[in-house]
C-alpha cells in the first residue's frame, strides 16, 4: 500500500442536471425496524404507503438477507408487497442463493432494469461495500449506465432515493470508500482498496461516488470523513427540493 499526503483522486466535473425534484432520506449504519420516522417519512415522499413503488439495490451486501429484511419493513409500515422489488444489480454472487448474481452485472445497461426504475417512486440502497454499488452502476470505462441515467430520471422528475450505511457512503460526487477521519489526518491517502478490511485505521481511500447529495462528502459511524457530514447510526438526512436545507429527521 503506497501513501500519500495528498489524494491523487481527481474530483468528477459537475453535470448540470437542471431543477431536482426529489428527496434524499439518508440513514446512518444500523437503521432499526424500528426507527419509524425515517421510514414513515421515505414512505411519505414516495408517495404514501397505499401507491408507492419501491425498489432495493441489494449491491452492496455479500447475501440478499438485508434487501429481504427492508422490505419486511416496508410491509410493516404499510407498502404492499407487490410494490416493491429488489432490482438485480451487482457485480458479485451472494452467498445463500442457487442463482450467480455476478451474471447481473450486465443488467447495468438492460432496457427491461432501466424501465423498471423509470417505473418506480423510490429506490434504497442497502449497506456493505459501497465500491459495490458503484462497480454495479457505472460502466468499466466510469461512464453512467443506463441504470443509473434512469435513477436520476426519476429523481429529478420528484421519486426519493434513500440508503443506510454503504447506500448513504455513495451520495456525494465524492465518495469515502475507505479510512476514517483521524486515519486520513495520520496516515494520508492510498490509491489501492481491500475492501470491507479497509475501513478503520487504515488510509482513506476515495472513489467518485453517485453524486446525489451535492454538498459535501457523507459518512455513516461515528466519525466525519475528511470534510463533510456525518450521520451517527439510527440517524437520518432528508435532503427536500426545491428548498435547499437539509435536517435531521
Amino acid at each position: 500500500m503506497v501513501l500519500q499526503q495528498r489524494s491523487r483522486f481527481v474530483v468528477p466535473p459537475v453535470v448540470d442536471r437542471g431543477p431536482i425534484k426529489g428527496h434524499l432520506v439518508v440513514a446512518g449504519g444500523a437503521l432499526g425496524s424500528s426507527n419509524a420516522d425515517v421510514y414513515k417519512k421515505f414512505i411519505v415522499l414516495a408517495g404514501g404507503s397505499r401507491t408507492a413503488r419501491v425498489g432495493i439495490v441489494p449491491a452492496a451486501s455479500s447475501s440478499l438477507k438485508s434487501s429481504e429484511a427492508f422490505k419486511r419493513d416496508l410491509i410493516g409500515h404499510g407498502l404492499a408487497p407487490e410494490n416493491i422489488e429488489i432490482i438485480p444489480l451487482s457485480t458479485h454472487d451472494f452467498k445463500g442463493t442457487t442463482e450467480d448474481e455476478s451474471a447481473w452485472a450486465a443488467n447495468r445497461d438492460s432496457d427491461a432494469v432501466a424501465s423498471t426504475i423509470r417505473n418506480l417512486d423510490a429506490v434504497w440502497f442497502v449497506g456493505g461495500d459501497q465500491t459495490r454499488i458503484t462497480s454495479a452502476l457505472f460502466d468499466p470505462d466510469r461512464s453512467e449506465s443506463k441504470a443509473l441515467k434512469a435513477m436520476w430520471g426519476i429523481y429529478c422528475d420528484g421519486a426519493v432515493l434513500g440508503g443506510t450505511s454503504a447506500g448513504a457512503a455513495i451520495m456525494s460526487d465524492v465518495m469515502l470508500a475507505g479510512g476514517g477521519s483521524l486515519d486520513t489526518l495520520s496516515r494520508g491517502f492510498t490509491d489501492t482498496y481491500d475492501g470491507l478490511v479497509q475501513q478503520e485505521g487504515v488510509p482513506a481511500y476515495l472513489e467518485r461516488g453517485l453524486g446525489f447529495f451535492r454538498y459535501g462528502i457523507g459518512r455513516s459511524g461515528a466519525e466525519a470523513g475528511l470534510r463533510g457530514d456525518v450521520l451517527d447510526p439510527e440517524t437520518g438526512l432528508l435532503e427536500q427540493h426545491p428548498c435547499p436545507l437539509d435536517a435531521l429527521l
